[in-house]
């Protein structure tokens, strides 16, 4: 996804989102000031910061269950931790709960296909390129889950 510098991407809404950044309430921009095209959705689809915490979380616990994830309490203070931080917007491609669930699944995946190489078994081979695929897809470039994407398409190879 582009990334456009805030002002563009928040416009008139910049003093009021530069305000929750500094109050620490809304992850902060990249490098350089810039924010993917979608930096305000999750607060938009939450009617404002009042809810967004909820909205987030509400969403992390549905992909958790949906993936077979844990969302207890510790995994929810983490993920809202790793929003705020801005974890989310500098790692993956889209800044959304359902794919913080899908690269931590997916990186556990890989991990588990390497610790067990069978690199003659077509099976094995295309079970890991369909997850390093799918993981190179939504972890932004520069991200250590696209690097480990690459590194296992290569190990592929």
């Amino acid at each position: 996804m582009d990334l456009r510098p805030v002002s563009a991407v928040c416009g008139e809404r910049l003093s009021e989102i530069r305000v929750y950044v500094a109050e620490g309430r809304y992850p902060p921009p990249l490098e350089g000031d810039l924010v993917p095209v979608d930096y305000l959705r999750l607060l938009a689809e939450a009617g404002g910061i009042g809810g967004l915490r909820a909205h987030v979380e509400g969403r992390y616990v549905i992909a958790a269950d949906t993936y077979g994830a844990v969302a207890g309490p510790d995994e929810l203070d983490d993920a809202w931790d790793a929003f705020l931080r801005g974890d989310w917007l500098r790692d993956l491609v889209e800044a959304t709960p359902e794919n913080a669930i899908r690269v931590d699944r997916l990186v556990a995946a890989v991990g588990r296909l390497l610790a067990e190489p069978a690199p003659d078994d077509w099976r094995w081979r295309n079970r890991l390129r369909a997850r390093a695929d799918h993981l190179a897809a939504i972890a932004r470039p520069g991200s250590d889950a696209h690097a480990y994407a690459l590194e296992a398409l290569a190990d592929d190879q």
